[in-house]
């Protein structure tokens, strides 16, 4: 027996365990797991779930992802890690950002993709299997019961290495139930080739008949057929058609060429009236327009003369304005330096009256030191030079008076007097170019009326004489089309007669191909459909012999009887639910067709009375009904795998029960402690004697530690 013994739980950084955590675990024994916060005095929150996740995260089960697992005082990634027994020795199991595998007969660790399947054979099932065997979370209900029936033959198929079986028995019942869809649609097939062939067969008699009726018909006065039209009638009409178009060809030609001599004179006439019109348009203007555009133009080199002998007396006045503009800005700014200066002048004879007035503190002298004359001098320089300024200013005002008057002066020019005499003549000029031009070309629409009249009489005079040439060609034509069209006809009709008698052989051809056809592919299809039938017989025996109503069901049936043997066993030493049973029917027939299907039925049976598992027991007793068949399926399916986990974890699975029922789990659990390690989350502290040992989960200050007391 492959036991499996968990020793060591190691977390670190897991959950509120901040930093690392080691806890050595009894071999077997009931062991509760409860906590304490510190600052409530409660249970509630300690962290005692994050304990049993720790263990369901290395094996299998946890219903949170490693990034949810994530210890809240550090931004390490959660680590979790534990030895387990084997007869292999002890063998170190850790997951921290994938998982690793060590120790007993490795020589190296193993990690990464190729470590999951090793840690399924070291338990002898993969992770769905174990977490259905080891591990219940929080308010879930019982582990194989709660599985669906299809969930449930997996499961037992799996753990009791019936993966094969159930493998091929799929297989062919897959192989099967394709099979069976390709017979039914090969016979249907066959079917419709079998109808196509007869349609095709009743086709070409009826059209062997209409080709018999089609190719002959009763001669007159004669016995037997004779053939309706021959190949030698059509090519007698064809030769007399090709005589007729020949005639039709001769006599359009006559007309073609008649037609080309009456235009070639046509056009000759028209020749000599268009050359008439061209050299009456190439004439644009009488002589008299081009005199005057001549006088015109002279007119106006005149006025361009004129017009600029203005803009030259305009531009010297500007001239003489902006010079004059320009000396009284002058003036204006000279003058506007008036008060600046006065300001200075006022200055400088203030500063020569103080240091006139200025004498020696001591002896009362006037100073006439060398520093005194220089300033003194250049005050009075200063007061000689703004006196001076002020002058100039009162001449520039003398000035601007007289500017602005000598600018009011000026007046523009008048315009030359030419000019106007230019214009009016001018525009005689322009009245007597529109009149001569419109006389020439009223004179030359009138003579181009004529003209077209000419051309247009000319047209009906050659289209009259043309006519009358014509007329015995065209009539000569017509009856040549006449007895072409009549001919054409008849042989289009012997020819239709002589193609449909064609078309009714190539239909009768076709269809005595078809009818071969027909005949080879139903033959095909005949075999292929009996080599379908066989190959879907043969796969329906492998079902029958390996798959759930053979030799796996009668697998199944027994580990189902075997299961539920050992659960009632459990039952019975457990005071409140002694008087309850459990059985599995694997048949049972389907309310709807009256069928009978293979389906995983729970049956309850309370002192010999067969009643309902969902309402027939009350939530406690369900309860440890779900219970005793897990542990019946851990005992059963062990036994049969040689390999035996030897923990299991129950995260608050007895929340809400009742005392008594809650007493009745933890008996039972107690009678299957003996060889095996169950660790069970629960509050309640009025059944903490039947414990074995326990674990405590202490909270300070949002950080969890552990407490081991035996």
């Amino acid at each position: 027996m492959n036991f499996i013994k968990l020793k060591k739980l190691t977390l670190t950084n897991f959950g509120p365990f901040e930093g690392v955590h080691e806890i050595t675990l009894p071999e077997s024994g009931l062991v509760l797991v409860k906590g304490l916060v510190t600052e409530t005095g409660d249970g509630s929150g300690a962290g005692k779930s994050f304990l049993l996740k720790g263990i369901s995260h290395l094996f299998g089960g946890c219903p949170d992802p490693g990034t949810e697992l994530q210890s809240w005082f550090s931004e390490e990634p959660p680590e979790a890690s534990a030895v387990i027994e084997l007869p292999i020795g002890d063998v170190n199991v850790k997951r921290r950002k994938g998982l690793h595998i060590s120790g007993g007969n490795y020589k190296e660790t193993i990690k990464g993709r190729a470590a999951e399947p090793e840690l399924d054979k070291l338990f002898a099932m993969d992770e769905t299997c174990r977490a259905l065997v080891t591990y219940r979370g929080q308010r879930q209900p019982g582990l194989f019961l709660s599985l669906n029936d299809e969930k449930k033959k997996t499961f037992l198929g799996t753990l009791l290495g019936l993966e094969a079986y159930e493998k091929v028995a799929k297989t062919a019942q897959d192989k099967a139930n394709k099979l069976e869809i390709e017979v039914q649609n090969q016979c249907n097939q066959v079917s419709y080739v079998e109808s196509q062939l007869n349609d095709a067969q009743l086709a070409l008699t009826n059209a062997e008949l209409t080709l018999s009726s089609a190719s002959t018909v009763l001669a007159p006065n004669k016995e037997g057929y004779v053939p309706v039209v021959t190949k030698a009638d059509i090519n007698n009409i064809r030769a007399n058609i090709e005589l007729t178009r020949l005639s039709i060809n001769d006599t359009q030609k006559d007309i073609d060429n008649t037609k080309a001599k009456v235009a070639n004179e046509l056009e000759a006439v028209l020749n000599h009236i268009r050359a008439k019109t061209k050299l009456l348009y190439q004439q644009h203007e009488p002589i008299e327009v081009s005199a005057l555009k001549v006088e015109l133009a002279k007119q106006q080199v005149r006025l361009e003369k004129v017009r600029e002998h203005d803009l030259n007396a305009k531009l010297e006045v500007e001239k003489q304005r902006n010079e004059i503009k320009e000396a009284i800005r002058t003036l204006e700014a000279n003058i506007s330096n008036r008060k600046g200066v006065e300001a200075d002048l006022k200055q400088a004879n203030s500063r020569v009256e103080v240091l006139q007035s200025q004498r020696c503190s001591e002896c009362k002298r006037p100073w006439d030191g060398e520093e005194f004359q220089k300033s003194l001098k250049m005050w009075q320089d200063k007061v000689e030079h703004c006196l001076s300024w002020l002058k100039m200013v009162e001449q520039a005002e003398v000035d601007l008076k007289e500017k602005k008057v000598q600018l009011q002066s000026i007046k523009d020019p008048a315009p030359h007097p030419v000019g106007k005499q230019v214009i009016e003549k001018m525009r005689d000029i322009n009245v007597e170019i529109t009149r001569v031009t419109e006389a020439f070309e009223a004179k030359r629409k009138e003579e181009v009326s004529q003209f077209e009249k000419q051309e247009s009489n000319a047209k009906k005079e050659f289209n009259a004489r043309l006519a009358q040439q014509l007329q015995g060609l065209v009539e000569r034509n017509k009856q040549l089309q006449n007895a072409l069209d009549c001919d054409i006809a008849n042989d289009q009709r012997l020819s239709g007669i002589l193609a449909q008698i064609e078309s009714k052989k190539a239909v009768v051809e076709e269809r005595r191909n078809q009818v071969q056809a027909l005949e080879t592919t139903w033959k095909v299809a005949v075999e292929k459909r009996d080599r379908l039938q066989k190959a879907y017989w043969l796969e329906k025996d492998v079902v029958a012999l390996v798959g759930r109503s053979g030799f796996l069901g009668g697998i199944v049936e027994e580990i189902l009887i075997e299961i539920a043997a050992i659960a009632n066993d459990i039952l019975s030493q457990v005071a409140n639910v002694r008087h309850l049973s459990i059985a599995f029917e694997t048949e049972r027939e389907a309310v709807t067709t009256g069928n009978t299907v293979a389906k995983i039925t729970p049956v309850i049976y309370s002192r010999g009375r067969k009643v309902s598992l969902s309402s027939g027991v009350s939530g406690g007793m369900r309860t440890s009904i779900e219970l005793a068949t897990d542990l019946a399926v851990g005992q059963v399916i062990s036994r049969r795998r040689g390999s035996f986990p030897g923990f299991m974890i129950l995260d608050e699975a007895f929340d809400g029960l009742g005392g008594a029922a809650k007493e009745s789990c933890l008996e039972m659990l107690k009678t299957c402690a003996n060889d095996r390690l169950i660790l069970v989350v629960d509050h309640d502290a009025q059944f903490q004697g039947l414990f074995d040992q326990t674990i405590t989960v202490n909270m300070v200050d949002g950080r969890s530690t552990l407490e081991y007391n035996s």
